[in-house]
């Protein structure tokens, strides 16, 4: 018989691609096993027997569900499926209870079908179980000889959770109005998680405290506010001196204390001056408080002081802020906060600190023993520093920060000449080159603030002239 080995090929290879689909779907149990967006645990698990558990891919996953209920599955390369219906996570306590399941998978040889305990007690009559902290799953399972010990967390691995794999906030302290919704406040400031029901006191509020309507005000005038609610009726403490309000109407929640702080804007300053800024603290609701106020964002060397250093709360204060000489000049933001009892306020602005212009920062930039058009006392690191200086004569601002005209300075203070600047014999203001038309006995001519004192040629340049025709002449 004559074989057709070309047909015969083609179906040798379909039984081949056949029997490998077939494999592969008994292997990854495509119908139970599928990826969801809802999957909320990740990372890896680790036994010492039969090595990494994987928790997420994108065909599988393990997923918690809002009510605690953990569906899903996890994947080791050497027993296969991990099916982890029947788990259940509590969000409040952070135990995992319950009992999961390994699936070999139909035409797998090397898998395991069995069952591991997320939590129980151990041969040895000691307790194990898987816990959450936050969003890290730890702690053991058991899952018999065959598996042993899974640990959900190690110092290179571990199990995450996200979203409702976490574990919830205590009901006073996840910032929403959990149990009673009427008196629209939030856990901080609602008087039922607070031991003595001031939410105005932090010394009693308890964040572990599940009950958060344990006390309300009572709106009926007695003299302890502090009440429950139970049902329609509001019940008084002992020491309110009644036993009941008439109806849950009448409890109302205290009023929460609240304040606004503003200022009057962006501030400049020069050097060595002192500028000021309204800063004002607004009551926003009852009862008030003493606020208290401070400065951060001071340039080197300023201080600050206020008006009124403390409020009850409505009032303005004027903010002083006062600079040196050596305050470098720039843009600083101040930052003013507001302290009472159990808030802080802040409001800020803006500084622009100027550089000192040489006739105006109380310096004697040029060391002549004059200094400013009103003079000063330079401080400390400057010339003359200490000593009470006169205006200097002719103070000009120029690029250079001269502070004097070269035509009428001295030597020193108190009681100096005038100075020589370029040496020509004639000091300053007697000196032709001092004067527009060379004429130093013309006082109109004079012009103090020209610092050149050789612009004119009658000293300087024939002088020197004559002086060398002598010389000349002696030698002949």
């Amino acid at each position: 018989m004559k074989i057709n080995y070309k047909i015969f090929s083609y179906g040798i290879v379909a039984i081949f691609i056949v029997f490998v689909a077939v494999l592969m779907a008994s292997h990854f149990n495509v119908k139970k096993v599928r990826a969801s967006i809802a999957d909320n645990l990740s990372g890896w698990a680790w036994s010492e027997t039969i090595g990494w558990i994987h928790f997420n891919d994108t065909s599988y996953g393990v997923n918690v569900a809002a009510n605690g209920a953990i569906t899903g599955y996890a994947w080791s390369e050497n027993i296969g499926w991990i099916n982890f219906a029947g788990a259940n996570f509590n969000k409040a306590t952070g135990k995992v209870t319950g009992t999961i399941s390994a699936i070999a998978g139909a035409g797998r040889i090397d898998g395991w079908d069995g069952t591991i305990k997320l939590s129980g007690t151990a041969s040895d009559s000691s307790s194990y179980g898987v816990s959450v902290s936050g969003c890290d799953w730890n702690g053991y399972a058991w899952g018999s000889d065959v598996v042993g010990w899974i640990h959900f967390k190690g110092a290179e691995y571990g199990v995450i959770g996200t979203g409702d794999a976490c574990m919830s906030a205590p009901e006073c302290s996840d910032n929403i109005d959990n149990v009673d919704p009427e008196d629209s406040l939030i856990d901080e400031f609602d008087p039922g998680c607070h031991s003595d029901g001031n939410p105005n006191n932090p010394g009693s509020y308890d964040p572990n405290d599940n009950d958060e309507t344990n006390l309300l005000t009572c709106s009926i005038g007695q003299t302890n506010p502090h009440s429950t609610c139970v049902g329609n009726a509001c019940v008084l403490m002992a020491s309110c001196g009644a036993t009941s309000c008439s109806s849950n109407a009448d409890c109302t929640p205290p009023p929460v204390f609240d304040f606004s702080l503003s200022n009057n804007g962006p501030k400049s300053v020069i050097q060595g001056q002192s500028v000021q800024n309204l800063i004002t603290a607004d009551l926003l609701s009852p009862p008030t408080q003493p606020v208290n106020f401070s400065v951060s964002g001071l340039p080197p060397g300023a201080t600050f002081s206020f008006s009124i250093n403390s409020c009850n709360p409505n009032c303005s204060t004027t903010l002083t802020i006062n600079t040196t000489l050596a305050t470098p000049p720039g843009d600083y933001i101040i930052i003013v906060s507001g302290v009472s009892t159990a808030l802080t306020r802040t409001t800020q602005f803006v500084l622009t600190v100027n550089q000192a212009p040489p006739c105006d920062d109380g310096i004697d930039n040029d060391c002549d023993g004059f200094c400013d058009q009103s003079g000063c006392t330079p401080p400390a690191g400057f010339c003359n520093a200490g000593i009470p200086l006169l205006p200097d004569p002719s103070c000009a601002q120029s690029v250079n920060n001269t502070e004097y005209s070269a035509c009428n300075d001295l030597n020193s203070y108190p009681g100096g000449t005038p100075k020589d600047n370029d040496g020509d014999v004639d000091t300053n203001i007697d000196d032709k080159g001092c004067h527009s038309d060379g004429n130093q006995n013309n006082p109109a001519s004079y012009d103090p603030n020209d610092n050149d004192e050789s612009n004119t040629i009658f000293r300087e340049v024939f002088v020197p002239f004559e002086n060398l025709l002598a010389m000349l002449f002696m030698r002949f």
